[in-house]
């Protein structure tokens, strides 16, 4: 099985949709069906909850630390939230 974020993001935050998908989740862990998804997905999670940010935006900053390098962004707001990170704000 094939997730993306939408479903992740239900597995941990609760909001419209979050039960079905943890019970969807949980059937396939019986079935023993692997699921999949890019492994930075996980990383983003971890950043976007830390950082009230998206895991959109995140993904990109999950990029840049599992590649060692800085990440250029035009959005201040973003580039604020992450300050503690490898992130720079386009000027």
């Amino acid at each position: 099985m094939v997730v993306d974020t939408s479903i992740v993001v239900k597995w941990y935050l609760p909001e419209k949709g979050s039960e079905e998908a943890s019970r969807l989740r949980m059937e396939w862990e019986r079935a023993g069906a692997p699921i999949m998804m890019p492994e930075l997905v996980h990383k983003a999670l971890e950043l976007a909850i830390e950082m009230d940010a998206t895991v959109y935006d995140c993904i990109y900053l999950a990029l840049a630390i599992f590649a060692d390098a800085r990440l250029i962004t035009a959005d201040a707001q973003f580039a604020k939230k992450a300050e503690k990170y490898p992130v720079e704000l386009l000027r």
